[in-house]
């Protein structure tokens, strides 16, 4: 079948994926895991998988290069978080009990 201007269209039901943002979370979980954090291992995993992906299956390439960027992302939110959980001296500790408890005698 022709269009109007007399060249056969090629009908696609799903476009193709860009390397790029794969590339991006590749370079990005690399950092990640030389900073030292524990979720960019997937995420690199991933990104490699996606970029290997974005011809073949682009579905699938961005459903990996989505799920690096949100293991990084995680990592990099999560790092804070677990600094003051776990690691976090014992004067931050107090500090931080001396803060909620002001605000638990002030709602009191």
């Amino acid at each position: 079948m022709t269009n109007e201007y007399g060249d056969d269209p090629v009908v696609s039901s799903v476009p193709g994926a860009s390397r790029g943002a794969a590339i991006g979370a590749l370079i990005a979980n690399a950092i990640g895991l030389c900073l030292c954090f524990v979720f960019t291992i997937p995420g690199i995993i991933l990104a490699t998988i996606a970029i290997a992906q974005a011809d073949n299956n682009p579905k699938g390439s961005r459903i990996c290069t989505r799920a690096a960027w949100i293991l990084f992302a995680l990592a990099i939110l999560g790092w804070p978080v677990l600094w003051f959980v776990v690691f976090a001296p014992e004067s931050t500790a107090r500090s931080l009990n001396e803060f909620f408890n002001f605000f638990n005698t002030l709602l009191s």
